[in-house]
Formats: C-alpha cells, structure tokens, sequence
C-alpha cells in the first residue's frame, strides 16, 4: 500500500482541537483515521510541518523589498498599485501580485461587520464548541434560520483589503442604506429549504411564532427529519417567554446557541450567495416589489448540493471555535 499524502490544513486544524480537548495522539489517530505517528510527526513539527526548500530563478525583488511589500499589505490600508509605486527602485503591480501569491498567506478578502466578542462571549461559545464537536450526522438534522436585510441600493459596505490569514480580519461599522430595503427570514438544512418569509412591519414575538407557523413547521420535518432540531440567534424576540412557549407546544427542539456568533451560523454564508445572485453585475432596484421579485427567483435557484455544501462545514467551525479558544473564526 502506498503512503498516504500529508495532513491538510483541515485535519492539521483537527488535530490541534482534540489536543486542546485533552484527546491522546492515539485517540486522535482513530478518529481522523490516521497513524498515531503521523499525528505525533504533526504535533512534534508544527509550524514547520509540511514545508520544503524550493528550487529555481531567483526573484528580482530583493528579500528586504519582499518583507517591506508584504508589511505595507498586511496594514489592510494600502493597493497592489500604491505598493508597486512606493517601492525604490519602484516595481511593477504584476511584481507585487507574484511576491504576494507566492507568500501564500495573503488574499483580498472583504472587510465583515461583527460583534464584539467580550470574555463571557468566548467562554459561552467555548463550551458550545466542547458539547457539540462530537457531532458529525447530527448537524444534518438541524434547520439553520436567520433574518436578513435587503437594501435597494445593494448590500452594506462591501469593501476589501489585502488579508494576511495568519492574523485576524478586520471589520468595519454598518452604514444606513439609503433607498429602502427589504427584511426576510429563511431556514435551511442539508434536505432542502423553507419557502422565504418577507417581514413587511416591526417583527414581534407574536409577529415571529406566526412566521414559523406559516413557513417553518409544514416543511421542518422534511427539512430535518422526524427528529429535527432547530437553530436561531439570540434575538428578543426569539427568545421571549411566549416564543419558548410556542416551541414547546409545538415539540420544537431548540439548539441552545451562543450569543454574538454569526460566524458559527451557516446561513450567513448562504445569504451571501443569495445576495451575489441579487446584486449581480452592480444591479440596484427601483422598488420593493422589485427587489423582493428578485429575491424570491434567486432564492427558488439555490440547489440542494449547495446547502449540504454548507452543513457540512459545522465540525470545522465547531474545531476552529476550540482552536482559538471561543474567539471569533474564518467563516
């Protein structure tokens, strides 16, 4: 039998959760189905595992030039274009994007809008992490839910910057939309998703157990299966008396989820994709009807494929949780 390639970064990622969990090289080895040795070569190599000399032309840019370059980009503040110019003698945007891709740690990503993570928010999501990193089936039963808002004039702030994925992304304050918007709710699992639910007026507590009377409940157990469970944020009126109640009378199983985590919630993933099919090529909308039109056909083209896609990222995001200890994650 031949050798097995090396650990990916997801299993590398795997490991340093069971071994922050207290799990032994041994049980470690079991359960991502590899050699303890492999492990202990992994956790005895580290940052240094995986890595080789290479080969061939040597680079124009001066070693010295190459650190500047990758300094100015991880500010987050400056372009391919203003490096290239500053540099002495100056170089070329096509020489700074080598010297970039051949780092490997840098991407140009977009800037998030996230909530602050206090200490007691890392613990609570912590522990979530901990209760649940043993699921792998399970997550096919739950049906993630969101709300979310549509402007007219397209998305919230849609900025990017040069990222070094060594460090964390940075973030950047929500600005009022001008135009209008529109506000909708949906639930998805790995089986299929609920119809979208528009939300015309102020959302209640009263105003959110008829949603879910309506757009949740005829399809959860096709979603989820027999056993489903389901998952909602922290909302007020999520989590008011009444809105427990009406779970209760309803046999609905409720995730206990931690606060401040949308990184944690596939749906935020999903919404994206939806709002790329919405917006695409720049497009903005002249009405509601408009937009909530465009809504309800891009929304009707997402595939199952793409959901399952989504679901089974969980026992990552519930790994990278751990890894860093409650903080915030890459998703």
């Amino acid at each position: 039998m031949g050798r097995r390639c090396s650990l990916s970064l997801v299993e590398q990622g795997k490991i340093d959760a069971f071994k922050t969990c207290g799990k032994s090289n041994r049980e470690i080895g079991k359960l991502l189905n590899r050699s303890h040795n492999v492990v202990n070569n992994y956790l005895r190599l580290k940052n240094t595992y995986g890595s080789k000399k290479s080969s061939g032309r040597p680079s124009k840019v001066t070693p010295r030039q190459r650190r500047t370059i990758v300094k100015e980009l991880k500010s987050g503040n400056m372009s391919l274009s203003t490096v290239a110019r500053q540099q002495n003698p100056p170089i070329s945007k096509s020489t700074v994007h080598r010297v970039v891709k051949k780092f490997g740690n840098i991407v140009y990503v977009k800037r998030k809008a996230t909530p602050k993570l206090t200490k007691k928010h890392k613990e609570k999501r912590l522990k979530f992490a901990q209760e649940v990193m043993s699921w792998k089936q399970d997550w096919h039963r739950v049906i993630f839910s969101d709300e979310k808002k549509f402007n007219l004039d397209g998305p919230d702030g849609w900025q990017y910057y040069w990222h070094d994925l060594r460090n964390d992304t940075q973030i950047f304050s929500k600005r009022q939309a001008g135009g209008g918007s529109v506000m909708v709710w949906a639930g998805f699992g790995s089986a299929g998703k609920t119809d979208i639910a528009f939300i015309d007026n102020r959302l209640n507590a009263a105003g959110y157990q008829q949603l879910l009377e309506q757009y949740f409940l005829p399809q959860s157990e096709h979603i989820g299966g027999p056993f489903f469970m389901f998952q909602q944020d922290n909302a007020p009126v999520h989590t008011a008396n009444s809105t427990f109640e009406w779970f209760l009378d309803n046999g609905v199983h409720i995730i206990d989820w931690p606060p401040c985590s949308p990184d944690l919630n596939p749906v935020e993933n999903m919404w994206a994709i939806l709002a790329r099919a919405v917006y695409a090529g720049g497009r903005q909308y002249n009405s509601t009807a408009d937009l909530k039109q465009a809504i309800s056909s891009e929304w009707s083209k997402i595939e199952q494929k793409c959901l399952q896609k989504l679901v089974v990222t969980m026992p990552n995001r519930i790994y990278e949780v751990i890894l860093k200890q409650g903080g915030k994650i890459s998703y």
